[in-house]
């Protein structure tokens, strides 16, 4: 029998927009904060801080979102335009509202990503499908 080794949080951040955490195993979990709204400049500065977490790699992102976070029409047209020098491999996106789900498969049908990426309700359903795309760990 094989056991897998216990996952620890290398790297954690609280930013006034969200929470990120640095898994051992290459994925990052995104929380942002309630009542936020994220424009171009908020995912701007996000991506320089993904990329900080390990210079020159690709890591698996889970974001979710706390009640009322809202994303700007700049920050939508953004997000679909700017994956050439993006740090992530693939994502899972926590929608565990129907309300979140509604708008999240709009966007992403609308904006198709061009990495991996899919809807779940819990992070640990994105956990599994993540680990599908096993990169080296940190």
């Amino acid at each position: 029998m094989v056991l897998e080794s216990p996952i620890i949080i290398l790297k954690e951040m609280d930013l006034p927009e969200a929470s990120i955490k640095l898994r051992s195993d290459g994925i990052v979990l995104v929380n942002y904060k309630k009542n936020i709204t994220i424009d171009a400049d908020t995912q701007l500065s996000m991506r320089e801080i993904f990329k900080e977490l390990a210079p020159g790699k690709k890591l698996n992102y889970i974001f979710s979102a706390d009640a009322g976070v809202s994303f700007t029409k700049d920050a939508r047209e953004n997000s679909a335009k700017s994956t050439v020098d993006s740090p992530i491999a693939a994502y899972a996106v926590i929608a565990n509202n129907l309300a979140y789900r509604i708008i999240a498969n709009f966007y992403l049908k609308v904006n198709k990503p061009k990495v991996p990426f899919k809807l779940f309700a819990t992070i640990e359903e994105a956990l599994i499908w993540l680990r599908s795309y096993k990169l080296n760990t940190i």
